[in-house]
């Protein structure tokens, strides 16, 4: 729009020249034919504005301010380029210092203040954006007082704030609000953790304001809340609307949509989104194998990551994440290697993420001087780099080196959150010592953890495994809310003391507090069954988690099984149920069934079972 005023065609063609300018060398060589033409300070000149916009854009900010401070006539364009160009590269105090000094000169327009609200949200200054909305409510201009990017731009900086209060009361000003307002909101609650509220304003402002249609933009913060939420049917809803809309094909919402069902649900459902994708990017690839690996099928998480790599997408650091789960769940130590090269090539072996991810594959893969010296290498360690570190010990039994990491950690001023709390009660279990039990359980109450239901299951495993079956008891009574995970690691606890009769009773307490039995449930239960010789509950139970529960039965569940019938001398049904098993029996099935025979000194059943095997 500005080249109308410019003068003759070698000005016009001096600014085409750059705006076609991209590499920075391109713009060195129009800058001293725009000084020489004396282009640059002139009043009211446009080309200092794009000239500093372009070195900004550039990551030139030096040659930008060396420009800046060369004019002296300088205009709110100008001024806004060289903000936009520092708020760009994420220096947002430079921005606020600025913007007082052109306070004091040009002063600032609708263009400036949502720059500098930006910069208070990236500083987390929520004072001096306070002080910014004053300016604005305070300002005899209009078009300050009513635009809605000034809007969106103070909504971003109070939700940055968590102060969502003030953020609607922003939007309640406005008395006709776009679509980019109101998603700052929905934006701003999904941020703060605030799921529902998200999604009833959403529909509160979408049911007043007929004219308000939601964009892709929107429908993708939206599908965000509804994750968080963790509603399914909200989610279809959602997708269904987006299909009638034609939104299918855009990228980022069809993204979302992708996420949100690896999230909430099932392996097909996935599928059928991921194949329904016209287009798909780094993102989506990353998505589905990320998937695959937290759901433990590591094949599969393996094939699409070779499939994207295929398509002739090069890996992020969220693709290389997903894939070093996938390895670190099989112990591929090979493939984890492979990948770690194109991390350090990538330059982002270092990520706090990343080398997370790293240290926990090669500690699954017992290689703990690789992970130890990954650990030393990375500039900033984060609590779930500890966390893993601290892991990685206990995996490969070694509790007494994983609590002095957590020793260090503290030392170091890192503050453990809950996970990490989980990974040192698990070196306490397996370390078996009472006192280092009680030490931690009171490190835990005076960090005010004890009353999170998954923390208390591992205090009840620990004490359990500690030979304290009273102190075990004494937490899973204590504890308010008791989930599945928490029954199943008292039903386990039994079972290690013997104590099956108890372990069936605890089982039948939790179906009548209506918690429903998971997969873990099962296999606690049958252990204990087995390790009491309880062979006629045991195999009732086998059969009510097929039939009644629907659970499908795992290694584990047949480990279990083959023990108790194993043990009980039945060892005829035990090799019977082996031969119906529809996945290859692993090493623990074999073992429970040669434990059965070397028990009763069959010595024909294990022949047999060794000609099965070889």
């Amino acid at each position: 729009m500005r080249t109308r005023s410019l003068g003759g065609g070698e000005e016009l063609l001096l600014w085409k020249l750059l705006e076609s300018c991209i590499p920075a060398r391109d713009v060195a060589q129009v800058h001293p034919k725009l000084l020489k033409k004396g282009l640059l300070h002139a009043p009211s000149s446009s080309f200092a504005p794009k000239l500093v916009s372009l070195y900004g854009e550039l990551e030139s900010l030096r040659a930008a301010r060396k420009l800046f401070d060369e004019i002296s006539d300088r205009s709110a364009i100008l001024w806004n380029g060289l903000l936009r160009s520092h708020c760009r590269a994420g220096e947002w105090a430079d921005v606020l210092h600025l913007f007082r000094s052109m306070v004091t000169g040009t002063g600032p327009d609708e263009f400036t203040l949502p720059i500098a609200l930006r910069a208070c949200a990236g500083l987390s200054a929520l004072q001096h954006g306070k002080a910014l909305h004053g300016y604005v409510v305070k300002s005899k201009r209009e078009v300050i007082r009513s635009d809605v990017f000034v809007g969106t731009a103070l909504v971003e900086m109070y939700s940055t704030g968590g102060e969502m209060t003030s953020a609607v009361k922003v939007f309640e000003t406005y008395t006709r609000p776009d679509v980019a307002l109101w998603t700052s909101v929905v934006t701003g609650y999904q941020q703060n953790g605030r799921a529902e509220e998200a999604l009833l304003f959403f529909s509160r402002v979408l049911m007043e304001n007929e004219y308000l249609i939601p964009s892709p933009i929107s429908l993708v913060s939206l599908v965000s809340a509804i994750t968080s939420l963790g509603s399914l049917a909200c989610g279809k809803c959602c997708h269904g609307y987006t299909f009638r809309r034609g939104f299918e094909c855009d990228l980022p919402l069809a993204n979302s949509l992708l996420n949100m069902y690896t999230k909430l649900g099932g392996v097909e459902q996935v599928k059928k989104m991921f194949a329904a994708m016209s287009r798909k990017d780094v993102i989506t690839w990353s998505c589905m194998v990320s998937f695959y690996a937290q759901k433990g099928s590591t094949k599969e998480a393996l094939d699409h990551y070779k499939r994207m790599s295929h398509a002739g997408l090069l890996p992020n650091s969220v693709t290389v994440i997903g894939i070093l789960q996938a390895c670190a769940l099989v112990s591929d130590l090979q493939e984890g290697k492979k990948i770690h090269e194109y991390a350090i090539l990538k330059g982002f072996e270092l990520e706090v993420a990343v080398a997370t991810a790293l240290i926990d594959m090669y500690m699954k893969c017992s290689c703990l001087k690789e992970a130890e010296d990954l650990f030393s290498r990375m500039p900033r360690k984060d609590v779930v780099s500890w966390a893993a570190l601290i892991n990685g010990y206990t995996h490969n039994g070694l509790p007494v080196q994983s609590l002095m990491v957590f020793s260090r950690m503290l030392s170091t001023g890192t503050s453990p959150d809950a996970v990490t709390m989980v990974k040192v009660l698990a070196a306490c279990s397996q370390l078996g010592g009472i006192r280092q039990a009680l030490c931690v359980h009171g490190f835990l109450i005076r960090g005010g953890f004890d009353q999170k239901t998954f923390i208390g299951a591992a205090l009840v495993d620990m004490y359990s495994r500690c030979g304290s079956l009273e102190d075990a008891i004494q937490v899973f009574e204590s504890t308010r809310e008791k989930d599945v995970v928490l029954w199943s690691s008292m039903i386990s606890g039994y079972g290690i003391h013997g104590l099956g009769n108890n372990a069936v009773l605890s089982f039948k307490q939790m179906l009548k507090s209506s918690v429903k039995p998971n997969h873990i449930s099962f296999v606690s239960l049958l252990s204990a069954c087995s390790h009491s010789g309880l062979i006629d509950d045991g195999k009732k139970i086998f059969s009510d988690m097929i039939c009644t529960y629907g659970v499908v039965p795992g290694m584990e569940h047949y480990s279990a099984m083959v023990d108790l019938l194993g043990r009980s001398g039945e060892l005829s049904e035990a090799f019977e149920l082996i031969k119906q098993m529809p996945i290859p029996a692993g090493p623990h099935v074999w073992g429970a069934f040669l434990a059965g025979c070397r028990i009763h000194g069959n010595i024909e059943m294990g022949e047999l079972a060794a000609r099965t095997l070889f």
